[in-house]
């Protein structure tokens, strides 16, 4: 029988009891604690070990590091990166920005989506709300309308169609007569 590679360990952070694999391997890790632990992992010139021990990509790590960054600056607290969410916070924690800023993004990421949250972010935290929309397609529907959107600028990108809200309302908008309005809401009136 052949030898078992020996495992890569990593030393201890925040204490003599507590490792990375543990913080990690948690049902919930603390997205904080994994950060700042990973940040001491870098400072001491053993990230790419910490990562390949845990194991976790290199890009998520800096991304942990990111969110432990913004809580121990003040713009963000402990508890709104556990009730966000990973996805939420990594984005709000990636601004940089003012804490009124960070507030302001908390606020608008605890009533929207994530996909809401990077068009708010992107555009200048003056974007519009964005609305989901969903429905559902047989699998020759679904591939029909893969391909219209490839037509009308929609990328795969690992698997999946990337920019497909943009595609499908270029396509909208090729069917629209010229004179036709924009939107379609109409005010309700009392009668």
């Amino acid at each position: 029988m052949a030898a078992r590679p020996a495992r890569k360990t990593i030393a201890p952070v925040q204490g003599p009891k507590i490792s990375l694999r543990r913080l990690f391997g948690s049902a919930k890790p603390d997205l904080v604690e994994l950060g700042r632990a990973l940040r001491q992992a870098q400072e001491r010139g053993e990230f790419k070990a910490a990562c390949e021990a845990l194991p976790i990509h290199t890009r998520k790590a800096y991304d942990l590091i990111t969110i432990a960054e913004a809580v121990d600056a003040g713009r963000l607290e402990a508890r709104v990166c556990e009730e966000l969410g990973w996805t939420k916070t990594r984005l709000i924690a990636a601004l940089k920005g003012t804490k009124q800023q960070s507030r302001r993004a908390i606020a608008f990421a605890r009533k929207n989506t994530a996909p809401a949250l990077v068009n708010y972010i992107q555009q200048g935290n003056d974007g519009e709300a964005l609305v989901t929309k969903s429905f559902h397609l047989t699998e020759a529907e679904a591939e029909e309308l893969e391909d219209a959107l490839q037509k009308a600028g929609a990328r795969k990108s690992g698997g999946r169609l990337v920019n497909r809200s943009e595609a499908l309302m270029t396509l909208v908008r090729m069917r629209r007569p010229a004179n036709a309005p924009r939107s379609r809401r109409t005010s309700r009136t009392s009668e």
